[in-house]
């Protein structure tokens, strides 16, 4: 996920960003939907950690995120 914020330069949609890290995981599991999974998990972990350490900028009502 930091790598793929690292290289922008303007905020990216937490669906966005989800389909990238889904993308470069490659372990989609049959049955599930990976995008859905990386939402919920940067959602619901990843994301509020590192913005209560300042590291990224997460606006969970607009689902925008950024470096």
């Amino acid at each position: 996920m930091l790598d793929v914020l690292s290289g922008r330069c303007c905020p990216m949609n937490l669906e966005d960003l989800a389909r990238e890290v889904a993308d470069r995981e490659g372990n989609a599991i049959a049955d599930e939907d990976p995008v859905a999974e990386v939402v919920t998990s940067l959602h619901h972990c990843h994301l509020a950690k590192l913005a209560d350490h300042g590291v990224v900028d997460y606006d969970h009502d607009t689902g925008r995120v950024e470096m």
